[in-house]
């Protein structure tokens, strides 16, 4: 008894509170170490998630996007991939926010300020920048048109066609149902894409 009273003495308090991850972590949103943060989790989580609150016309994974946006990436290096696998894993702790949400209500800003945040201490676990390059919000608009097509009523993804056309010589312009994984598949194909491209082989 005495102990434990010591110990919560002399333990550095936290902000907030924690959610339990896949792995069994402790994980501190407002208050993330780089030490708590796994690529099982990240894999976990990203593949169990659907893309655009949901709206799809079928299940498409998080991890589906960030795995097929490789596709586009063809000849550039293994760091500027290995950045956009990895640009969305805020959204494994702290999800996401549809963008209207995100740029006009103070509270949507507050989370992008956070998610800032967040993705700084995964950069740091990850060793990759979290202010992306050009490339990488490029795929990610390109990605719109592509999935705006297959997966989506309208075409709102219209606009996002010359984005798309600035990857015309990776070949991939077309998304087909085969493309979209299932997520046990996609937490697998994440997993050994991000040890793939990772420097450092040892990370857990």
């Amino acid at each position: 008894m005495i102990f434990d009273r010591l110990f919560n003495f002399w333990t550095p308090k936290r902000k907030g509170d924690w959610i339990i991850t896949y792995s069994g972590e402790h994980f501190w949103p407002i208050d993330a170490r780089p030490e708590e943060v796994h690529v099982v989790d990240i894999a976990h989580s990203l593949s169990n998630q659907c893309r655009y609150a949901g709206h799809c016309r079928i299940h498409y994974p998080i991890a589906v996007h960030t795995l097929l946006g490789l596709r586009l990436l063809k000849g550039y290096n293994n760091f500027i991939k290995f950045i956009w696998l990895n640009h969305d894993d805020t959204e494994a702790y702290v999800l996401d926010l549809p963008s209207p949400l995100k740029k006009y209500t103070n509270w949507g800003r507050m989370y992008s300020k956070n998610e800032h945040k967040l993705m700084k201490v995964i950069g740091k676990r990850f060793d990759i920048p979290h202010d992306f390059p050009q490339v990488v919000k490029d795929v990610d608009l390109a990605m719109l048109a592509l999935e705006g097509r297959l997966l989506m009523k309208g075409d709102w993804y219209i606009k996002y066609q010359p984005y798309l056309d600035k990857f015309k010589e990776s070949g991939f312009t077309k998304m087909t149902d085969a493309d979209i994984l299932s997520p046990v598949e996609a937490e697998k194909q994440w997993i050994e894409a991000f040890y793939s491209l990772s420097h450092n082989k040892n990370i857990v």
